[in-house]
């Protein structure tokens, strides 16, 4: 496995993770959450290769997708 492999792999579950979240604390299905999720900012962070956001744990980010809600 290379690297590239496995940095795409934790992107998925780190963004599988956020939207669980998401629907859990909106009380939303996966559809809906998915679109916030993938309409966010945050989503482009997680996916830019010069940010280093997709370190932080998924609740934190979830956090982040729910502040920008505000």
């Amino acid at each position: 496995m290379t690297k590239k492999f496995i940095s795409r792999l934790y992107n998925n579950y780190l963004e599988e993770d956020i939207i669980f979240c998401l629907s859990e604390r909106y009380n939303v299905d996966l559809t809906t959450a998915m679109k916030i999720f993938y309409y966010s900012k945050t989503a482009k962070k997680i996916n830019d290769k010069n940010s280093d956001i997709q370190n932080l744990n998924y609740s934190d980010l979830t956090e982040c997708v729910i502040d920008e809600l505000k």
